[in-house]
């Protein structure tokens, strides 16, 4: 042991180090030692580390024979990983309270590290929570502040706040059970809580989300831990809701006044709840059932029996989206809408509000992919019947698609499409072969079924599940081969064209081949099908006269394309 102590002594005068970063130490009280973690340069790894621990009142200068027992706490020597990694567990024996000083050397090392932490036995600890328990409004900041250093209340989250001006939050706690002077890791632990709450109720953003807006300090508080027993709310915030649905959530988790940390999880709840409807990262209302599930709606408060018992396909595919046309504040005003509906339209076939998805339209019980011309005008309204008031105004980002606004407004108004969740449509994104056919079918008001759809790439379960297997039922789609139907790929303007034509002029034929400059490169199975669609002017092409068979096309492309269908003379 002095053998290590001499090497450090003889050293502290040069300049060199192997430490990639510095230690860190923190104390833990379960088990009444220091921890020290670090890491060395990566060409180090496997090396091997000293540490030496002197007590309170000492300096490593101050060693000598006669006094070393007093003033070393601890000499102790590891190997670090393969990694660089290495810790220290230094338990402490008849430890007293105040400043440690910690110096960690490695054999290629100069110089030492060189670092302080404090302890309090447990004496020191019991008593700075008792006088904590019984501080006053006038001196809750005072016997706050000097329970940081025995209680060991710094790294983390009390490197982000100011401790003294968390005092409100603590009397307030205080008043409602106070801390157990007997449990000093209880104690830390709601200490942690309530600094997170602090900075949840005074908006501290860059304390409570990282920069990838994810949340941070889930050592305190793990919002995924809520899944629990099928409860799975945190995964419909995960999976389900937009990054923009995501962002208004929590930025309406900031500026209340938490005063536990289950009031933050019952928050946290209640705003995806009510926020992922009519917020999801998908078009369709495929959604909407992972989030009104019994379990879920029971962790907020309310009830959906109504819902989820429901038999009628078409009463809940209306339900869902009527309630995703409206906002809503609370669980119960959600699920006293959704009840409401149901009621009012049980026993009428359904009807009330409207779906996309098997409103009996069209004549699909004979399996016959094509529709004639008066099949489609049955489905809608013709386009003088859209009315243009207030309600239209549905989208805050269409101004600058005005040659697709009124058939964005048309679509969205019969529950054919729906928006990416806070408002917006983001006309000029990319649509997906699977986004595009959950339009056509509500379009169509075709029959959704269970079948399987025979592709690979289909998740069960899905929003897009059932609409696929419709198309494929009715010969509106075929995939992009090897088993595939070409999930997440952005639909291209021949393909859009080909599964329009099949699922409406299937029985038809083009009477004139299309003039567009760049015709072969439109590839053979979609020239009948782009030809009778610029026969009818539905589609058109570019100014320089080609048509960009293989381009992708953007939701506001798909909305005009689907429209002018629809309303086609």
């Amino acid at each position: 042991m002095k053998k290590i102590i001499a090497s450090i002594l003889l050293c502290t005068m040069l300049g060199t180090t192997a430490f990639a970063s510095a230690p860190e130490i923190s104390v833990d009280m379960g088990s009444n030692m220091f921890i020290v973690k670090g890491s060395l340069e990566t060409e180090l790894a496997d090396k091997n580390v000293k540490l030496i621990v002197i007590n309170p009142e000492y300096d490593i200068a101050d060693i000598k024979d006669d006094n070393y027992k007093n003033a070393v706490q601890s000499v102790m020597e590891t190997q670090a990983d393969e990694e660089g990694a290495y810790e220290f567990r230094v338990p402490l024996y008849n430890a007293s309270t105040g400043e440690y000083k910690f110096y960690i050397q490695t054999d290629e090392s100069d110089t030492p590290v060189f670092l302080t932490e404090y302890y309090a036995d447990s004496d020191t600890v019991k008593e700075v929570i008792e006088d904590l328990n019984n501080a006053t409004e006038e001196t809750i900041e005072e016997k706050l502040l000097m329970t940081v250093d025995p209680l060991n209340l710094k790294g983390g989250i009390f490197d982000e706040i100011d401790v003294g001006k968390m005092k409100d939050i603590v009397y307030q706690s205080l008043q409602e059970e106070q801390f157990d002077a007997d449990d000093a890791e209880g104690t830390v632990k709601r200490i942690r809580q309530l600094a997170l709450l602090y900075a949840y109720n005074e908006g501290m953003e860059t304390v409570c989300f990282d920069s990838d807006d994810n949340f941070k300090y889930a050592d305190i508080f793990d919002f995924s831990a809520i899944d629990t027993n099928n409860v799975t709310l945190y995964n419909v915030y995960e999976t389900i809701m937009s990054d923009n649905g995501k962002a208004a959530l929590r930025s309406k988790l900031l500026g209340w006044s938490y005063t536990a940390i289950e009031e933050l999880e019952d928050a946290f709840c209640e705003l995806v709840f009510v926020t992922a409807v009519n917020n999801a990262n998908k078009d369709g209302t495929g959604h909407i059932q992972s989030i009104l599930t019994d379990a879920n709606a029971e962790k907020v408060g309310v009830s959906v029996e109504k819902y989820t018992a429901l038999s009628d396909g078409t009463l809940k595919s209306n339900a869902e989206n009527y309630i995703m046309r409206n906002s809503y504040s609370t669980p119960e005003q959600l699920a006293d809408a959704l009840d409401e509906y149901i009621d009012d339209n049980s026993g009428n076939g359904g009807g009330g509000g409207g779906s996309g998805t098997g409103n009996g339209s069209g004549n699909t019980s004979s399996g016959n992919s094509s529709t004639s011309n008066s099949g489609i005008s049955g489905v809608l309204p013709t386009i003088n019947e859209l009315e243009e008031s207030k309600e239209n105004e549905i989208f805050s980002d269409i101004d600058d698609v005005e040659w697709a606004k009124e058939a964005i407004i048309y679509l969205y108004n019969h529950n054919i499409i729906n928006g990416m969740g806070d408002g917006r449509f983001e006309p000029q994104q990319q649509i997906t072969r699977e986004q595009f056919i959950v339009m056509l079918v509500n379009a169509m008001g075709l029959e959704l079924t269970d079948d399987d759809t025979g592709f690979g790439d289909v998740v069960e379960g899905s929003y897009y599940e059932k609409h696929i297997a419709a198309a494929v039922k009715n010969g509106i789609t075929t995939g992009i081969g090897d088993g595939l139907f070409g999930v997440g790929e952005p639909i291209t303007r021949q393909d859009l064209c080909v599964m329009v034509y099949r699922a409406m002029f299937n029985s038809d034929t083009a009477e004139i081949q299309n003039q567009f400059t760049d015709r072969d490169e439109i590839s053979e199975y979609a020239q009948n099908a782009v030809d009778y669609m610029a026969e009818k002017g539905i589609v058109n092409g570019f100014e320089d006269g080609t048509f960009g068979a293989k381009q992708l096309c953007t939701r506001a492309q798909a909305a005009k394309i689907l429209y002018g269908v629809l309303n086609k003379n």
